[in-house]
């Protein structure tokens, strides 16, 4: 894989795989892709976290803080990548909105969207800094905002080919990474995209404090990257951090055995990375030092991983792991000390070594993990199965959106969505409540400051929808 400028170079013809990508986008859309649309208001308010009944509207609210719920215009099928907000207060919006001229999926128009919004959740400017081409070839992945204001954008694309400020970007393999810059006001400054390999896919990005950017991309069968080739037979992972320019200031790698990154967060000394990996993880730092993580264990599946990097990527500062058939870290929040929530997937059952470990309620389940600044653990707590789950911390709490189906409604929209509230200080349930109506989609979730949280999803079925965008209050 090579961060290189759109249209530069051409690899040798790769082996093509089916991306994960793809499903992952399509998949939540397909599940509830026909029958009767919602039609809910322009403006919803919504009740305050782990209560049920109606609250104050934002016009009506007295209490220093509103809640509502804000319903987006899209001609056609909507899908959120990522939400997060401004140094100034603003709340960012990363999505692709694409229009059907029939029931096969052909479409007329498609962009790839960013849209600010004030704390009322009014928008404050849309920028189209995409456009899609004849199919759905671009899927938003990541966004952060550095504390100058600058935009990160991250993104996959397939072979099909999208248009990205301006530059053509099209996969020589089966999905490659891009990472967008972009001022205060959405304007696309710079755009890179990752090469080589046969699939380069789910980027992520992390913004420290003092502006530096870490961009993260996992990689299947070999990659390029500034000069040096790898090969990886079962997929590894690059980090690079990287300059207002985007071009790579240092790099790194997790090698040896299908190593790949899902999470990625910033901390007071430098970077948390999880994700998972088969059967043993290396670190080579960004000196080209090899630092074993976990010895061969051989028998299992592909297992979880959390490691705490320093800010110049040479060593590993600590690292955890959990053995499961099928596990990752999926998500991550950072407090301002340093200590760390994960949010895990996992089948069946998930161990740690030395501790003990906890059996799914279903074949696949979740968990919230609890790490302390210096890596020693404090608590792991199981969750019941949910689909497409999203963590976030507000205050004292850790607030999980997860998305289970009705059995008891056999229709198109029996989709629902629950938020569940944990205590941070030792994992335990405070209260769980439905979200939203039938058939509505949580897609992203992000921490807007210590009482407040954001989520946002798509609130229509395939068809004639929109998104929505809703501040909750504890």
């Amino acid at each position: 894989m090579a961060l290189a400028d759109a249209g530069d170079g051409k690899p040798p013809p790769p082996i093509r795989v089916a991306s994960p990508v793809k499903l992952r986008a399509l998949l939540p859309s397909l599940l509830i892709a026909c029958g009767p649309t919602l039609e809910p208001p322009a403006t919803v308010a919504i009740p305050p976290l782990g209560q049920d009944g109606p609250a104050p509207s934002a016009s009506t609210s007295r209490s220093g803080s509103e809640a509502w719920l804000r319903s987006l215009p899209c001609d056609g099928w909507a899908t959120v990548g990522a939400i997060t907000r401004t140094p100034s207060g603003d709340i960012l919006v990363l999505g692709t909105c694409s229009t059907f001229l029939d029931a096969r999926g052909q479409t007329r128009r498609g962009e790839l969207f960013l849209t600010a919004l004030d704390l009322r959740g009014e928008p404050r400017w849309h920028r189209d800094i995409g456009d899609l081409g004849a199919t759905i070839a671009c899927f938003p992945a990541d966004l952060v905002v550095a504390p100058d204001g600058t935009i990160y954008a991250a993104g996959t694309i397939d072979e099909d080919g999208c248009t990205v400020g301006g530059h053509h970007l099209r996969s020589e393999g089966y999905g490659d990474a891009f990472v967008v810059a972009l001022d205060p006001n959405g304007e696309v400054q710079a755009v890179k995209q990752t090469r080589g390999g046969s699939s380069n896919y789910s980027p992520r990005i992390a913004v420290a404090r003092d502006g530096d950017v870490l961009f993260g991309v996992m990689y299947q069968e070999g990659m390029e990257l500034m000069g040096a080739r790898r090969a990886a037979p079962r997929g590894g992972a690059v980090l690079a951090r990287l300059d207002r320019n985007l071009e790579p200031v240092w790099t790194s790698f997790f090698t040896r055995d299908g190593a790949f990154i899902d999470a990625l967060a910033a901390t007071p000394h430098g970077w948390l990375v999880g994700g998972s990996f088969i059967d043993e993880l290396v670190y080579e730092d960004a000196h080209q030092h090899n630092h074993p993580l976990v010895a061969r264990r051989p028998g299992r599946g592909r297992n979880a991983f959390l490691v705490a990097l320093d800010g110049a990527g040479k060593a590993p500062l600590w690292s955890r792991h959990w053995i499961s058939e099928e596990a990752s870290v999926i998500d991550l929040e950072v407090t301002a000390e340093g200590a760390s929530y994960a949010l895990l997937s996992f089948y069946e059952s998930l161990d740690e070594p030395s501790r003990p470990g906890i059996e799914a309620q279903g074949r696949h389940d979740i968990a919230l993990v609890a790490t302390t600044a210096n890596g020693r653990p404090r608590w792991l707590t199981p969750a019941d199965h949910a689909y497409e789950p999203r963590f976030l911390r507000v205050g004292h709490e850790l607030l999980v959106t997860s998305m289970f189906f009705d059995d008891r409604d056999a229709g198109p929209n029996h989709l629902r969505t629950f938020l569940e509230r944990f205590a941070t200080d030792d994992g335990h349930s405070v209260g769980r409540r439905r979200f939203g109506e039938h058939g509505w989609a949580v897609q992203v979730a992000a921490t807007y400051d210590d009482t407040r949280a954001l989520v946002a999803g798509r609130s229509q079925p395939l068809g004639e929808g929109g998104y929505f965008v809703s501040l909750l209050e504890p």
